[in-house]
């Protein structure tokens, strides 16, 4: 699954980004994990971006980061009582998923 992660990391961090994504490309994943559904606003995926940049003293998201935030985001959409691994890996789902209906 890490490596499904780091194919979403690359693609929203683009060629020119030097490993890291900004708040901007984070909120992004807003439209990818929940399509028009809008469980979480664009404004949610800011405040989590910047509550995980602070907890580690970065000025921006790497690819370890980005996995703890998705681990964020997986929780807040799913309601159900399973493992976070498990929201993770349907989350990641999701993703992958409107990837592929935007190519």
């Amino acid at each position: 699954m890490i490596s499904r992660i780091g194919e979403i990391f690359t693609r929203l961090a683009g060629a020119k980004s030097g490993g890291t994504i900004n708040q901007s490309k984070f909120a992004q994943l807003a439209t990818w994990a929940e399509g028009s559904k809008g469980a979480m606003h664009k404004s949610e995926y800011a405040i989590i971006y910047t509550q995980v940049t602070k907890k580690y003293h970065e000025s921006a998201m790497d690819l370890s980061l980005f996995i703890d935030a998705l681990e964020t985001v997986a929780d807040r959409l799913t309601k159900e009582k399973s493992s976070t691994c498990a929201k993770l890996l349907k989350l990641v789902n999701r993703i992958e998923g409107a990837i592929r209906a935007k190519i």
